[in-house]
């Protein structure tokens, strides 16, 4: 088994990155640290997958990558509504010459299911 090139922090991490402070999770591309802070273990496992691989897609981007491909990674969550009512409305081949890149990505992401169902866990 080969080691992780990152650390994976989980707790009250106030106390380690006041400023700023941690809504949930983020990954700090400088220390290389995965910091997931206000868990309580009630969370659902399919949330804190969701969780999880969304911020070592950010590790993957940064360390494979640059810090730009990282950054773009959260683009990818503001699908706006009238672009999901258009695709709910016309079907995703018609509306697709009108959706923006993000939205585009985000679809071409959404498509890789598991047999359950479940995303990728990237969105």
């Amino acid at each position: 088994m080969s080691e992780m090139d990152f650390e994976l922090i989980i707790g009250d991490l106030n106390q380690y990155f006041p400023d700023p402070p941690i809504k949930t999770a983020r990954y700090y591309p400088r220390l290389k640290v995965i910091a997931v802070d206000h868990w309580t273990g009630e969370e659902e496992e399919a949330y804190m997958a969701d969780v999880l691989s969304h911020e070592f897609c950010h590790h993957l981007l940064n360390t494979k990558f640059d810090r730009e491909s990282g950054i773009a990674l959260d683009n990818i969550r503001n699908i706006t509504g009238g672009e999901i009512a258009m695709i709910n409305d016309r079907g995703v081949e018609q509306a697709w010459g009108y959706l923006c890149p993000a939205t585009k990505f985000a679809l071409k992401c959404s498509v890789l299911l598991d047999q359950d169902g479940v995303g990728n866990g990237v969105i």
